[in-house]
This record gives structure tokens, C-alpha cells and sequence, in this order.
């Protein structure tokens, strides 16, 4: 267990290991634990150095496999397996333990779909049944969508305006067939992803459907000041670097899908839609001054209908656009100002004197870490509000 106090406030990291019971391991002499957006899997990786007393007991909990779970302040932020444990002995610290976790998605991340799985219907059915009968296997059993009582649970703090989440029963899907050499996380995301949203871990260990949500209120304040005056409740930046870049970037992008088998009011003869990069934030967006037409063009057969033709190629202009802008900065502590743990999919009001920015941007990436020697950190990156759009939800 690891403590340090921060605004006021004495902030506890525990990390518990899973067996019959919670187990505090609390001889850990450094962690950091990332978080990303459009990630699945993420990471962990953590040390620690037992007693001679409990270091049976850590040999026994701290082998690959077993589960892991991160809290702060008592606030469950993460539930991980090890995948990888290197064990060193020295005379100077004695047993060290190096470990590697990642979420539970990481097995689905790596495993093979059965490439004879076909589903089809008559009519549209709920996705949630087609993604539990391919990720089952890998032990979750439960499909929610994001809403603003999970980021409360996690962050102790309320959000004003976030929305009420993903429609998890309005997303419906007719007909798919698993591919040679696919992952199952990868099958289920190539049918997600055309519906709007992403597949990823909550913070309890359940398969989560989300979309960024642009709406709500920002949670925090990073800021650098040239005259030394801050916002109330401002995390006053460490260090701060922004990215601006056109590679893998485009001016358009064009989706020729396939003529559907089954007709329907949604269904045209063959679905060619193309979505300009005037869709994204200027900050984001495609820009050049000599070359103003670099087009990418997509011939996809699960394309069946202009609106899923239309959420693949907005998903196709704007995944790339995560790197086209991005605003990285480290904050003391793994609490903010506000007293809300950081956590992704927020917003931040981002306010930086030297780059001339003053504007609310969302957080994509979170780092939380603690060593003996910086104490609590938080990394972010976060790109402009509306850089990463997946596609229209359904209703």
C-alpha cells in the first residue's frame, strides 16, 4: 500500500490480488498503470519487494494469470492479469518481483475466432447476444454501455452533463462471418465499430460499449501560467508538448460497400459514401496549403448500407486523427485538484500561456504512476473535442 498526500488529502494506491479473497499487496515499490481510449488492452506494470516473512505468500500470489486489481482512495480503477512475472535476487534489495498485466481483453486481443462462426438472421438482432457467444469463453458474461455513474464510481466525482451512455439493446447487427486468422477481439470490433462505438473493459471487469461523449462538463483544469495566476482548482502542469502532424492523415474518405442479399429501406443497389475531413476539428483535420486533395478509398463487403458505409468511413478518417493532434502533459499526484481521480473519456480545460491554448479538450490517455523517487504522477494525452468520431449511434 502507497500513500502521499496531495491537495490536502491523503491519497492511498492499494493493489489487492485475487485468490479466495482480496489480498492487499502492500510492499510495492512502484507501479504505472495506462489507460487508452481506443487501447483494449492497456497495461500494468508493477514491483515490489516482499519481506522475508510474506514472500511464500507473494510467490504463491504474483505468478501469471492471477488477477490484479488497482484501487485509489478506495475507488476501483482497474481489474488486470499478469501476464509476465521476472523474479531477481540481489544482495542489496533481496527478492525483487517485475510484473506485467493487462486487461482481460488481452486473451480475446491474442486468440483466434472460430473462422467457421456465421451468424445470420431475418431480421436485426441485439449485438450484445453475438459478442457474448464469441467472448464467453474468455470469462465475461455482462455488456454495458458507458454511462455517468461508472466514471463516479471511479473518479469519486460526479460529471456535469455527461450522458446517460451507449443504447447497448439499439445496437443490432443481421448477418457476419468470422474470417481466416481473425481475433475474436477483432471480430467483434469490425461489427461494433461500424455501429458507432468501440468495445473495451470498464473499470469493474465488464465488456463496456461507449462513444466518446463531447457533451459533458470538464472534470479538470491543467494549466501553465506566465504571470503565476491559475484557474480555482487547477492542476498546475509539470511539463506539457502538443503534436501536430498531416501523416496517415486525409482530405477524404470514400467507402464503396456491397450490394446487400436482403433489401431493405436502409439498402441502396451498392452504398459510396465519402466523408471529407471538415467533419473533424480544425486542429485535427487535414491540412495543406499545396496539397489539398490526399483521398483514401475503401472497398469493404460488410458495408452493406449507407449508414454503416458512412460510420466506416468516418471511423476510417478519424481513428488516425488521435495522432494528428495531440496535447501530452504530466500533473502531480493521481488525484486532481477537483479531488476526481483522472480517468479517460473527460474533459479537461486545457490552459497553456507559451502555446496560446485555452479550451476544454478530452482526455484519451491516462498514465497514473508512483515511484520512490518522483511520487504520484498522472501522463495524459488529450485531442480536441470531436478528433475522434466513430459514427452516428443508432436510436
Amino acid at each position: 500500500m502507497a500513500t502521499q498526500t496531495y491537495s490536502g488529502q491523503r491519497v492511498v494506491v492499494e493493489m489487492r490480488a485475487f485468490e479466495d479473497q482480496q489480498i492487499v499487496i502492500d510492499s510495492w515499490t512502484s507501479f504505472s498503470m495506462r489507460e487508452t481510449f481506443t487501447d483494449p488492452v492497456g497495461d500494468l506494470v508493477f514491483e515490489t519487494i516482499p519481506t522475508r516473512d510474506t514472500l511464500p505468500r507473494i510467490n504463491q500470489l504474483l505468478v501469471k494469470g492471477q488477477l490484479v486489481l488497482i484501487y485509489v482512495n478506495g475507488a476501483i480503477q482497474g481489474v488486470y492479469i499478469i501476464s509476465g512475472v521476472r523474479r531477481t535476487l540481489t544482495r542489496q534489495n533481496g527478492a525483487v518481483f517485475a510484473c506485467t498485466a493487462k486487461t482481460l481483453l488481452h486473451a480475446a486481443y491474442e486468440a483466434s475466432v472460430n473462422p467457421r462462426l456465421t451468424f445470420s438472421a431475418k431480421t436485426d438482432v441485439p449485438v450484445a447476444d453475438l459478442i457474448l457467444q464469441v467472448m464467453a469463453p474468455f470469462g465475461f458474461s455482462t455488456v454495458i454501455g458507458d454511462n455517468s455513474a461508472s466514471v463516479y464510481a471511479a473518479s469519486g466525482k460526479p460529471v456535469s452533463g455527461r450522458g446517460t451512455g451507449v443504447p447497448v439493446a439499439a445496437l443490432k447487427h443481421q448477418d457476419c462471418q468470422a474470417q481466416e486468422g481473425e481475433t475474436a477481439y477483432a471480430f467483434c470490433a469490425r461489427i461494433v465499430n461500424r455501429l458507432g462505438v468501440v468495445l473495451r473493459q470498464s473499470y469493474d471487469a465488464k465488456l463496456l460499449v461507449c462513444a466518446p461523449d463531447y457533451a459533458q462538463a470538464p472534470l479538470y483544469t491543467v494549466a501553465q501560467s506566465f504571470n503565476g495566476r491559475y484557474p480555482t482548482d487547477a492542476d498546475v502542469m509539470l511539463t506539457c508538448s502538443d503534436n501536430s502532424t498531416n501523416d496517415g492523415q486525409f482530405s477524404e474518405v470514400r467507402v464503396r460497400g456491397t450490394r446487400a442479399e436482403k433489401q431493405s429501406v436502409n439498402t441502396v443497389a451498392e452504398p459510396d459514401v465519402t466523408v471529407p475531413a471538415s467533419v473533424l476539428p480544425t486542429r485535427s483535420a487535414y491540412s495543406s496549403t499545396q496539397q489539398f486533395y490526399k483521398p483514401r478509398i475503401i472497398k469493404d463487403k460488410t458495408a452493406r448500407d449507407i449508414q454503416r458505409s458512412k460510420n466506416l468511413a468516418t471511423l476510417a478518417l478519424s481513428l488516425p486523427a488521435i495522432n494528428a493532434y495531440q496535447f501530452m502533459c504530466e500533473v502531480p499526484g493521481v488525484v486532481s485538484a477537483t479531488g476526481a481521480v483522472w480517468q479517460v473519456d473527460t474533459v479537461a480545460q486545457v490552459v497553456c500561456d507559451a502555446f496560446g491554448i485555452n479550451e476544454p479538450m478530452w482526455i484519451l490517455e491516462r498514465e497514473l504512476s508512483q515511484d520512490r523517487t518522483a511520487g504520484q504522477r498522472t501522463r495524459l494525452k488529450l485531442i480536441p473535442i470531436g478528433a475522434l468520431v466513430l459514427g452516428e449511434l443508432p436510436q
